[in-house]
């Protein structure tokens, strides 16, 4: 059984994907040294590679969004996993900025890495074959929910970051002066992801009531209703008294969270995958994206 296949870069497509992971690797690596090396110039290098992964991202996106015809059919490339990463893979410099100088958070070299990761797939792992959306997804309610669902699933994924560090390290007061701990940066972030990740839930429900019901027990809205209660339970935790009494159970919940999310994102592929092995009954769902034309 293999649940994704590799294949090498296709096209100028896939190239530019490629020139923004190399982008964002080399943004990661220049952050990280510049501490060792004293080189204040260092970090602003990293900041215009960051910017040159995000643009060669946005670029790609728009490419194929317009080579495809999905902007020429009034609805964005979000039809399949493809463009679904390369979406993501362009957010996260800009909510890198955010990070940096609306929350106060440091490690740039965490979200050029994070960008780095999430362009992989496109280049190696996914297919930028042209696609055509199933009747399901052909609804103005489609783009509002998944657009709040990634931008909400970014930024818990940082914030499972910071929590791991907490897990790893324990409860420490901030390296930097006037920077965040790392149990305040994914409390933070966690804040500001959550609503994000209910507004896309209720959104999937409005558009799941185009089909008949609010709530079809899909196997993958049931994955995210997890993901959703363990980050509800991760946001109330610290005012318990299990809490206050065990500093580190916050960050244990936002990484099972982190999981579900990478579960619930990968549902179709894990579920394709453990059908062919004989593991899972094949089940119809909403969630398949698309179609190949």
């Amino acid at each position: 059984m293999m649940l994704l296949a590799i294949h090498s870069p296709q096209g100028e497509l896939g190239y530019l994907c490629l020139a923004a992971m190399i982008f964002y690797v080399l943004a990661a690596m220049l952050h990280a040294s510049s501490p060792l090396l004293a080189k204040s110039k260092l970090v602003s290098l990293s900041w215009g590679l960051m910017a040159g992964g995000c643009v060669c991202a946005l670029l790609a996106w728009v490419w194929h969004g317009t080579e495809s015809g999905a902007f020429a059919a009034g609805y964005a490339p979000l039809k399949s996993m493809y463009e679904v990463m390369l979406l993501m893979t362009w957010m996260i410099a800009p909510l890198a900025a955010l990070f940096r100088w609306g929350l106060r958070l440091r490690g740039l070299w965490i979200d050029a890495l994070l960008g780095a990761v999430l362009a992989f797939p496109t280049v190696f792992i996914f297919q930028s074959e042209p696609q055509q959306v199933v009747p399901a997804l052909q609804t103005h309610l489609f783009i509002p929910h998944v657009i709040a669902y990634l931008i909400g699933y970014l930024i818990v994924f940082r914030s499972a970051i910071a929590a791991g560090e907490v897990v790893i390290l324990g409860v420490r007061p901030p390296r930097t002066l006037g920077m965040r701990s790392a149990q305040e940066a994914s409390r933070a972030l966690l804040r500001l992801g959550f609503p994000l990740i209910t507004l896309g839930m209720l959104l999937g429900s409005l558009w799941a009531q185009v089909r008949g019901d609010w709530w079809g027990w899909d196997a993958k809205e049931q994955w995210s209703l997890v993901t959703w209660l363990i980050l509800a339970a991760a946001l109330h935790v610290p005012y318990t008294t299990l809490g206050k009494k065990f500093r580190r159970v916050m960050a244990i919940f936002v990484l099972l969270g982190a999981f579900t999310m990478i579960v619930t994102l990968f549902w179709s592929q894990i579920a394709s995958a453990l059908t062919e092995a004989g593991w899972l009954a094949k089940q119809d769902s909403y969630h398949v994206y698309s179609t190949k034309k």
